[in-house]
């Protein structure tokens, strides 16, 4: 076989080969670059697994491709992990939480802004990763009032509900 044919079937396997790789391959936000942080997806895992039941995440369209979410899904999952430490919390918590809406700032709220109300955890945020303690603080200050809320409204034992 000449030496161009061969050459020629090499530069259409190797084509093809890489097509196929691009083909198949996940390219998420996290993909491939070390340390950008969890996706989406995985982040819900981790926090279904966490409170034993369905939980989803959603990010706004200008929060899309953000370089904070990584760190927002990572705050988040650690909160959560934190507050959920005995089997009570994590119950009061998976009553209430479903939904995880990461969203932009909003110029009518002030700058960190977290809710959990109607099942759905709201978070609003800068686009600066050093605003992600005090953003945390506030974090965990609503799922423990949450937790608290909640446990108040449990009937004591052996107490039944009018």
């Amino acid at each position: 076989m000449p030496p161009t044919t061969s050459l020629r079937r090499f530069t259409v396997v190797a084509t093809l080969a890489g097509a196929m790789l691009c083909a198949t391959a996940d390219f998420t936000p996290a993909f491939g670059f070390p340390g950008r942080g969890p996706t989406l997806t995985a982040t819900a895992a981790e926090l279904s697994k966490i409170l034993g039941n369905s939980v989803s995440i959603h990010v706004t369209p200008e929060m899309e491709g953000s370089p904070i979410v990584p760190a927002v899904c990572k705050v988040v999952t650690e909160a959560i992990h934190d507050v959920t430490r005995d089997e009570q919390s994590r119950g009061r918590l998976s009553r209430g939480l479903n939904v995880v809406l990461i969203e932009g700032q909003k110029t009518t709220m002030h700058e960190h802004f977290v809710t959990l109300k109607e099942h759905v955890l709201t978070i609003q945020t800068v686009n600066d990763v050093s605003s992600i303690p005090k953003m945390r603080s506030l974090l965990d200050d609503v799922l423990k009032e949450y937790v608290q809320r909640d446990e108040k409204m449990e009937p004591a034992p052996g107490v039944q509900p009018k």
